[in-house]
């Protein structure tokens, strides 16, 4: 027989297994505490099946909040990737440091900046949203006002 373990705190669904057979009635089966021989209903997109005990019944909770979640965690983190990067070009531009490619490139890291703030703005968010493609990697430039290792010395 199968059965349905069920989250003690929330009742969600965690996973099912085979229940053991009772050594002491032939015929029966054990179903532990947190687990229903009651089949859940296939759950749709951002949906978890959670069990009522009382009404032995399953239902559905929204879960959307926690692809929510680990969007902005991606886009968080990829703002801290390019942080730095676009913190050193800023610096340069505003002390007349870059040349045009120097230029474009602190606009495309801007304009990537941008678009992950943006992203949560997305009419699908957060079923359906399109991560913007980063601009290449860049090493950080090199400070024109701090002396190149091994000059000057």
């Amino acid at each position: 027989m199968k059965i349905y373990n069920y989250d003690p705190d929330t009742h969600e669904l965690i996973d099912s297994a085979d229940a053991d057979p009772d050594p002491l009635t032939p015929g029966e089966f054990l179903i532990p505490a947190h687990a229903t021989s009651v089949a859940p209903p296939v759950a749709r997109a951002f949906e978890a099946a959670v069990f009522d005990p009382e009404a032995k019944r399953w239902g559905f909770v929204d879960v959307s909040y926690r692809f929510a979640d680990n969007l902005l965690r991606i886009v968080a983190r990829r703002l801290a990737e390019v942080g730095p990067l676009f913190d050193a070009y800023s610096d340069l531009a505003a002390l007349g440091e870059l040349n045009d490619d120097g230029l474009a490139y602190l606009q495309a890291l801007r304009l990537y900046r941008v678009q992950l703030r943006m992203v949560q703005q997305q009419p699908g968010f957060p079923g359906q949203v399109t991560m913007p493609d980063p601009p290449e990697m860049r090493p950080v430039p090199v400070d024109p006002l701090r002396p190149a290792a091994g000059k000057g010395d």
